[in-house]
């Protein structure tokens, strides 16, 4: 299965400034001179204090290109039915991260919207009027819609901390989650008579979102 990678790096721009920087240093600076006539010189020293590093991190998340559930059937009692499909996402490529550090990874339906601030937290395949609606869980089995609905960008499925990643044998981590579909929404259904303009292919787009977030309130505070 091909994955698709989100890649964010904020290194070469900022390594760019410093170089015309120090290119205009060395053409313009005259630097002061001690001789037997002129025994005294002052040297100005400045510094800066920052709220940052001056260096953004940089990280890889690699998502799943295609989630298929494959062929879907109508049960044959009216009882949960649940098919599920796992994927990964893996994070790797950490650099410049602060301690207790890491990426928050969001996702949504990309149909779905916010309504009063809140995401209905619905993922849905559809095929023109028809729509079969499934679950995201995370690693831990949990449906993201269960949990916070008011971040900006979506449901958070996991949290990727930079030490982990970092220490990891390989320089990476990754973990699994499932799209879940209960085919008890077929059921009653003619699919072979008069529902048989239901058989089809139904297709639907998961957004996929990361950031970088501080460990000990990206529960709270997840705004960006």
């Amino acid at each position: 299965m091909k994955k698709r990678s989100l890649l964010k790096k904020g290194v070469g721009l900022m390594l760019a400034g410093s170089l015309v920087l120090g290119m205009q240093s060395t053409v313009f600076a005259t630097n002061p001179t001690l001789t037997d006539s002129g025994q005294n010189g002052n040297t100005d020293v400045t510094g800066e204090v920052s709220t940052s590093s001056g260096v953004s991190p940089s990280y890889i998340i690699t998502i799943p290109e295609k989630i298929d559930f494959g062929t879907l059937s109508a049960p044959e009692t009216d009882q949960n039915d649940y098919k599920d499909i796992s994927f990964d996402v893996t994070a790797s490529s950490f650099v410049n991260f602060s301690d207790n550090t890491g990426v928050a990874v969001l996702v949504k339906d990309s149909q779905d919207v916010q309504d009063a601030g809140e995401w209905s937290g619905t993922f849905n395949i559809t095929k023109d009027t028809y729509s079969l609606a499934y679950s995201i869980l995370d690693p831990s089995a949990s449906d993201v819609a269960d949990g916070t609905l008011t971040y900006t960008n979506g449901l958070l499925f996991h949290v990727f901390g930079a030490a982990a990643v970092a220490t990891s044998a390989d320089s990476s981590v990754t973990v699994s989650g499932t799209a879940r579909l209960n085919q008890r929404q077929l059921y009653g259904y003619d699919l072979d008579g008069t529902d048989a303009d239901m058989v089809g292919t139904y297709d639907g787009t998961i957004d996929f979102y990361s950031t970088v977030v501080d460990l000990s309130s990206y529960l709270t505070d997840l705004s960006n």
